[in-house]
């Protein structure tokens, strides 16, 4: 119930100022990578990351219960489709590499400024309620991803999750989120857009309670799967049927139907 009173201090939405030089939620710029301000990243190497290593107890805490948990590995299978559709070769290979994790999903990190940005304090003093402001952690990593299918849209639009986490391992001073296990203390927030007055905004992207499961996909990746492949839970059925709107290559419809007929 703590986590419902907790401010997204990463939801842009709540800044009545950038926080940042830039917005989490937009694709970044060749600049704002040449200039080091992002730093691509693979988001299943840990050593890149240096993200915290979770288990599936952890993110069962994280998100109170199994169902957010169901519904990462829905999207993360997802995303090894997509991968695996732009090199299709034959059906059998296809179905047999969908039982394998992915092994590169494109992120960005962030490192934040030891120092406190200027208006920070701001973010905590818009609802005019006696709420202590939590202090700045240093050492913090913000991880991006910016091509996170949505499931629940069918215009097949794509979420940007954006985590913020301490890159040595260690808790802030106050665990604004309050988890018992040591392993999820130092995640410090995250979100999931875009977010903005005039975009199509994830409607539980800022929510505190737990995260939503865009952005337990990302943790699944770079928490979990980064450190231990072997536990990849692949949803994919191996059924070959066509449809209109369905993203398969040529190849692969052709296959389908000559398999139909013979």
């Amino acid at each position: 119930m703590a986590n419902l009173m907790t401010i997204n201090w990463l939801d842009t939405l709540r800044h009545p100022e950038p926080l940042f030089d830039f917005n989490l939620f937009k694709r970044p710029t060749e600049l704002q990578i040449a200039n080091g301000l992002l730093i691509p990243v693979n988001v299943l190497s840990r050593e890149e990351t240096e993200f915290p290593q979770l288990f599936r107890t952890d993110f069962h805490e994280l998100c109170q219960g199994t169902f957010i948990l169901r519904k990462a590995e829905e999207i993360v299978c997802d995303m090894r489709r997509k991968q695996l559709v732009t090199a299709f070769e034959d059906l059998t290979l296809f179905h047999e590499a969908m039982d394998t994790p992915p092994e590169y999903i494109q992120g960005y990190i962030y490192r934040c400024p030891d120092v406190q940005p200027h208006n920070y304090d701001q973010i905590w003093r818009v609802l005019d309620q006696d709420i202590p402001i939590p202090p700045w952690a240093p050492n913090q990593n913000i991880l991006l991803v910016p091509d996170i299918p949505s499931r629940m849209n069918s215009r097949r639009s794509t979420r940007r999750v954006a985590i913020a986490y301490q890159r040595d391992g260690t808790a802030p001073i106050l665990n604004l989120l309050q988890y018992r296990s040591e392993a999820l203390k130092p995640l410090t927030m995250w979100c999931c857009g875009p977010r903005g007055p005039q975009v199509s905004n994830c409607p539980l992207g800022a929510r505190t309670n737990c995260p939503d499961s865009h952005v337990g996909a990302v943790i699944l990746l770079a928490g979990i799967l980064s450190h231990r492949p072997d536990l990849y839970l692949s949803t994919h059925r191996r059924a070959n049927y066509l449809d209109p709107g369905h993203d398969l290559p040529m190849e692969a419809q052709i296959e389908i139907l000559q398999n139909y007929e013979n």
